[in-house]
């Protein structure tokens, strides 16, 4: 398992190098506006390592999870199109949807549970989908976030072959770490790297939920659901078109205004994610001691975010 670990690692990095270098050809970057955290145009789809990180899995062990797989694809497909050239949200949403419902067969959810119950998970997945991508905003934070829930995740499965799994999409990470979480990040995530990877997450949550029927683990993705859903409650109160690019969330307020580092923010956020998860995954937490995290963290953002926004 170890050599096989090292000949992965070498050989996801020798495919985000080259990435790079075809990117640089044919001019894949994202060049800054005035709603960017970056000043010059970086390549973006670096992210496209998770997708092929999670594909080498299901040639080397024996295809296992293929509809998982095919989600993955998908969405990473549709995703790194958008990061080549913008597509409408009609055409994203239907490919999400695709994507979800590939999930839930190959979790079994459609046997376990009843529709109206799906209806609900698929509106709230679909929009951590998007909340993930709305996340990655600046150097280091999905790479760190996504650390952040993988890594206590791999520490406490028994599943063999999901840890296995696990293990492939964390390395895929500390690879695209190395060209990412740096002052001036040489390649971004782009839609590819947060769609595909907020797939995984959700699959990787979902599948603890049901061996556990503990709900609180929604709370591993806690951090970022507090910046995503207040941000969008702000933005409706001012009539705001929620679709459209913006410098509003709190991390965007961090660097841009109060001019915290991106690594600086990155860094906060995924380590007050990691130990809210390593509480959550180690000891069954009661609902009236997860709402008073929520509301704790919710003071925070609040008190952080008046500042900016007074």
């Amino acid at each position: 398992m170890i050599i096989e670990l090292i000949l992965l690692t070498i050989v996801l990095f020798a495919i985000e190098f080259t990435y790079i270098k075809v990117s640089q050809h044919y001019k894949i970057v994202d060049l800054p506006n005035e709603r960017s955290s970056h000043q010059i145009p970086t390549i973006r789809g670096g992210g496209l390592v998770f997708v092929i990180a999670t594909f080498l899995f299901f040639l080397i062990h024996q295809f296992q999870f293929p509809f998982l797989i095919l989600a993955v694809f998908m969405a990473g497909f549709i995703s790194f199109l958008d990061d080549v050239k913008s597509l409408s949200n009609k055409i994203r949403f239907i490919f999400h949807l695709a994507s979800m419902l590939l999930v839930f067969y190959q979790l079994d959810l459609f046997e376990l549970v009843s529709p109206i119950y799906l209806v609900l998970a698929l509106i709230v997945f679909i929009g951590i989908l998007n909340a993930y991508n709305f996340m990655d905003g600046i150097n280091g934070i999905t790479a760190l976030y996504s650390l952040s829930i993988l890594i206590p995740l791999l520490l406490t499965e028994t599943n063999e072959s999901i840890q296995t799994l696990q293990y492939y999409i964390v390395l895929s990470v500390v690879v695209f770490s190395f060209f990412n979480i740096r002052k001036v990040a040489l390649v971004f995530a782009g839609d590819v790297g947060s769609i595909a990877m907020s797939l995984l997450i959700v699959y990787f949550m979902i599948v603890r939920i049901i061996e556990t029927t503990n709900f609180t683990l929604i709370g591993l993705l806690l951090i970022y659901g507090i910046d995503t859903i207040y941000t969008l409650m702000y933005r409706i109160t001012k009539r705001e078109n929620i679709f459209k690019a913006h410098r509003q969330h709190l991390y965007q307020y961090l660097t841009n205004e109060a001019k915290f580092s991106h690594i600086q923010i990155a860094l906060i956020y995924a380590l007050l994610q990691l130990a809210i998860n390593f509480l959550l995954l180690n000891q069954q937490v009661p609902w009236y001691v997860f709402i008073g995290l929520i509301a704790v963290f919710s003071l925070i953002y609040w008190k952080l975010k008046w500042k900016f926004i007074s």
